[in-house]
């Protein structure tokens, strides 16, 4: 019993002094909220939302605490894309879901830095540039047709104008997981994910959904001193490592394969990446754990928001049917190859990437030396360092009707796609820039090309129009800003 006392109240001492440590304003931080645990009521209850109160009561720099963690958030693009494109800034927060999901510190390019992150870095855009996956060509198109008839038999059964059922969001996102799954893992490797892991595989990626993306304010992200110990995140925690073994295990069998066949021919993403770990020193005898973490995380998190942004992008169609006719015009009268040159095709992705923002927080940076701010303001060494994308996606300075979907807006003569391009940062900015971006735009278009000819999303009448305050209210924030789960009316297109 004395024991136990006595470290409840060492516990309890080091505690306070890192939490001291932790608020102590340094010299030159940047402006913010004084008042830690509103600040943080006020995140759990809508992160959003706060995001949005500091930049407007702050200004473009604002300096505050969450949890554990100091951190910084950047609200003007400028500033986003230089700090962001430099060193000092180019690691990730030691967040334990990150560590737990890509299996350690320095696997792949999640929890790698330095000159790992960068060797790593380079092993994986050189290996899917020979995937030929931007723009869409010949070879591309052929793999992009792989396995899309298992969602266009779910919204075959919907549209039965007999059926009532009506298309969960929710529920399409994560149906989506396995066409989805199965053909990124196609384009990577060449073949389909073997039989005997399809079973599950629904199963195990829903369950690995529901444990890996709790809301951003969970104590498992800013407070892990405390998620180690209080008993609910220490469960989570297990939870994460429980859904994620099995893929983990998946993953591991396909690097083993590729080692066993060789990679002289480098004919898939797995052959050529480690192929070219053979170029870098620091990656040398380490190739296989690399493989396995840029491999998992590629295909896992493409798999995860490119089916979330395609379930952002029926919302918006359901909500806007003037654009959806138009988009299915101008695909319907087009071939497979010439999908990335549709201008107004190219403008829908864009305006569904700036008003979900999917990545509001421009997935967190951490700072490994101090950085000074052309204002003179410092970001300490051991900051998170925030990109508030939504904010800067959602800035009615730059973009008028700024809660409407208007794809418009990038066709315009004045102020049209190209500059719009410079404040339009959905796959983040600088050197951590997502690698899969151009793959994601095209899997989008191919997949709105497929549905959109035989099928026509509208939004429930039974319902009420959503406002933009519910929108955000209802969307889980967590990494990635994930679709409501709102009902749309499936029917076979008329047209």
């Amino acid at each position: 019993m004395l024991w136990e006392c006595v470290s409840i109240l060492a516990f309890a001492g080091i505690s306070v002094i890192l939490i001291l440590e932790v608020f102590r304003r340094p010299k030159n931080f940047p402006p913010g909220p004084s008042r830690i645990w509103s600040t943080m009521a006020q995140f759990k209850k809508n992160p959003l939302g706060a995001l949005m109160l500091c930049k407007e009561k702050y200004g473009p720099v604002v300096g505050l605490k969450i949890g554990e963690f100091r951190v910084v958030i950047l609200n003007d693009p400028a500033d986003i894309t230089k700090a962001f494109g430099n060193k000092s800034l180019n690691s990730r927060p030691p967040f334990l879901p990150a560590m737990i999901y890509v299996g350690g510190e320095n696997h792949g390019t999640l929890t790698s830095s330095d000159e790992v992150w960068k060797a790593v870095r380079n092993c994986m855009v050189k290996s899917m540039g020979s995937l030929h996956t931007s723009p869409i060509n010949g070879e591309a198109s052929l793999t992009l047709s792989h396995d899309m008839e298992p969602l266009k038999e779910l919204l075959e059964r919907l549209s039965n104008p007999v059926s009532k059922e009506k298309l969960s969001l929710a529920e399409l996102r994560s149906k989506l997981y396995i066409p989805i799954a199965n053909h990124v893992w196609h384009v990577l490797t060449g073949e389909e994910i073997p039989e005997e892991n399809k079973a599950g595989l629904q199963q195990q990626l829903v369950a690995l959904q529901k444990a890996l993306w709790q809301p951003i304010s969970s104590p498992v992200w800013f407070l892990p001193t405390s998620a180690k110990r209080l008993p609910s995140t220490r469960t989570l925690l297990q939870e994460i490592k429980k859904a994620v073994d099995p893929l983990h295990a998946m993953v591991e069998e396909m690097v083993q394969e590729t080692q066993k066949n060789g990679d002289d021919d480098s004919k898939t993403f797995s052959q050529a990446f480690l192929r070219g770990c053979r170029s870098y020193p620091c990656l040398r005898g380490y190739e296989a754990v690399h493989l396995k973490g840029a491999f998992f995380t590629l295909w896992h998190t493409a798999a995860e928001t490119v089916g979330n942004l395609m379930a952002w992008t029926i919302l918006w169609l359901s909500l806007y049917p003037e654009v959806q006719r138009k988009l299915a015009q101008e695909l319907g009268q087009t071939d497979i190859l010439d999908l990335m040159s549709l201008p107004y095709a190219r403008a829908v992705i864009q305006e569904v990437l700036r008003l979900s923002s999917t990545a509001p927080f421009a997935n967190f940076h951490w700072s490994v030396e101090d950085y000074k701010l052309g204002n003179g303001m410092v970001i300490p060494k051991g900051t998170v360092v925030i990109g508030n994308l939504f904010g800067v996606h959602h800035d009615p300075s730059v973009w008028p009707d700024v809660e409407v979907f208007r794809p418009e807006r990038f066709l315009e003569n004045e102020g049209g796609e190209e500059n719009r391009a410079k404040v339009l940062l959905p796959f983040s900015a600088g050197l951590r820039t997502c690698p899969g971006q151009n793959f994601a735009r095209n899997f989008i278009l191919y997949a709105l090309s497929q549905v959109l000819k035989d099928f026509q999303f509208s939004w429930d009448p039974q319902q009420a129009r959503p406002t933009p305050e519910e929108i955000m209210d209802k969307s889980l924030v967590s990494i990635f800003r994930f679709v409501p789960d709102f009902k749309i009316v499936v029917r076979k297109r008329e047209e």
